[in-house]
């Protein structure tokens, strides 16, 4: 009878150790049980490798839910188009706790404001352990207006591409634009363009040469009306008369004494 009291005892022991140790995960987990989840969703065009239910939800880095479940559009909402229908749908539930709302604020209400200040969902990959999570930013690049063919059963998220997928999606239409440029055609009329320049060049090359004895002319001319006005200006400055008179020249009469 002792043994099994003992034995008992150990038993309640270890049983009331795991409850502690659940708890503790519990709260530090911050889940405050289904009733208290604050539920939104997104639906995104690209694969989410790495995502699935329990993974983290971040708004700016911070843990505020997990996501909840993972489907197909088309699964939960049969009267979306056929071009919607292969979009993921993820569920996420937000802990009341990391929303903080105005007073009188509902917090599907603040939800609907952040969305409509520019708040997106984002598919990310969790470092480099191979495992993704959701995170939400109000990104500063320019993100595609979604217009859904359902109606949302939670308060809608748009999606937004990452910069990485932002960069892979430029870089697929650079190179869809250069498959359809014609460089054959590119390359020849750079080429023709290169040796219309050359027969310029020689052309302008030609006519210097073939003027060349009269720019030596002119030249020469240039040089002695040169030397013609620095004479004159010696001359002018020793006689200032001689700009209206001439070197031979009657005196004047009021100058002549008889």
């Amino acid at each position: 009878m002792a043994e099994k009291a003992s034995y008992a005892k150990l038993g309640f022991t270890i049983l009331l150790g795991l409850a502690g140790a659940l708890c503790t995960l519990v709260y530090l987990g911050g889940w405050s049980g289904e009733d208290g989840w604050v539920l939104a969703e997104t639906c995104y065009d690209s694969p989410v490798s790495g995502l699935s239910v329990g993974s983290e939800v971040n708004f700016r880095g911070v843990k505020v839910g997990e996501v909840k479940s993972i489907s197909f559009v088309g699964v939960d909402y049969p009267e979306a188009e056929e071009k919607d229908r292969q979009k993921i749908r993820i569920v996420m539930a937000f802990y009341p706790n990391r929303i903080v709302t105005k007073p009188d604020e509902t917090h599907a209400a603040r939800l609907k404001h952040l969305v409509a200040r520019g708040m997106r969902a984002t598919v990310a990959a969790n470092g480099i352990t191979g495992l993704a999570k959701v995170e939400l930013n109000m990104p500063k690049y320019e993100t595609p207006e979604t217009k859904l063919s359902w109606t949302s059963e939670y308060v809608y998220i748009p999606p937004a591409p990452s910069l990485i997928e932002n960069f892979s999606a430029s870089a697929v239409k650079l190179m869809n634009h250069l498959n359809k440029m014609d460089l054959a055609r590119v390359a020849s009329n750079i080429t023709e363009m290169v040796e219309s320049a050359a027969r310029t060049a020689n052309n302008i090359d030609s006519l210097v040469e073939s003027s060349s004895p009269r720019i030596s002319s002119a030249l020469s001319d240039l040089e002695s009306a040169a030397r013609s006005i620095a004479v004159l200006a010696e001359e002018l400055k020793d006689e200032p008369s001689l700009v209206i008179r001439g070197r031979s020249y009657e005196p004047l009469p009021e100058t002549t004494f008889k």
